[in-house]
């Protein structure tokens, strides 16, 4: 496998990738008889969901393993601010990295 280089090209192969993994989910689900979650997110900051029974139960058990009541409905909000702040992270890491290179091509020019 390699990564996709083209953007357009790399959404298509994501969007075709990602019916085919929520069939196979569908499938572990049917003949296995178990319940799964599947979140994505693209370099958009758009994300897609498979799960089965929600995913709001599957948040909640990974908050409290041994507490799993499925009456209880688990907002997902933690979830997403926590890859929103992992992401800004990643991006300021890269930010100072291209800033650093930066200075080290004009230090180059310079000399």
């Amino acid at each position: 496998m390699k990564k996709v280089e083209v953007y357009g090209d790399r959404m298509i192969t994501l969007s075709k990738r990602k019916s085919g993994i929520f069939k196979q989910m569908n499938e572990i689900v049917s003949i296995c008889n178990v319940e799964t979650s599947f979140l994505v997110f693209s370099k958009a900051e758009k994300f897609c969901t498979f799960a089965h029974l929600s995913l709001e139960e599957a948040a909640g058990r990974l908050k409290s393993p041994l507490r799993h009541d499925p009456s209880m409905s688990t907002n997902i909000g933690p979830l997403m601010e926590a890859y929103k702040r992992q992401k800004i992270e990643d991006l300021r890491k890269k930010y100072i990295d291209l800033v650093e290179e930066l200075q080290m091509e004009n230090e180059k020019e310079n000399i």
